[in-house]
């Protein structure tokens, strides 16, 4: 899905073992997303990992994103897991070019 998003919350960026890459380790971050269009918008807590993780990026700022929704089954429950793929940042909302 590729939507116009406003980052809520920004956590910090943290490694964590992989065993997909080379070092045996990747880079992962957690963000609290919200639609930036509308008046009721959804909401989403998604992970970005390697290179987007480490994309300087800060709480109100605005990004056109695209995210990748999967699920998993773990002791006969289903979870979903939403991953930032990529992103390009238009701006912060504090900042005057950027309206709502």
């Amino acid at each position: 899905m590729k939507a116009f998003l406003k980052i809520e919350r920004c956590g910090e960026v943290f490694s964590v073992r992989s065993e997909k890459t080379e070092q045996g380790t990747i880079s992962k971050r957690v963000v609290v997303l919200s639609d930036w269009c509308g008046r009721y918008p959804d909401r989403y807590v998604a992970v970005m990992l390697g290179a987007v993780a480490e994309a300087d990026v800060c709480t109100d700022d605005i990004i056109y994103g695209e995210l990748r929704f999967q699920t998993h089954d773990h002791n006969e429950q289903t979870y979903q897991d939403i991953t930032l793929v990529n992103f390009v940042k238009l701006g912060n909302e504090g900042n005057s070019s950027v309206n709502n």
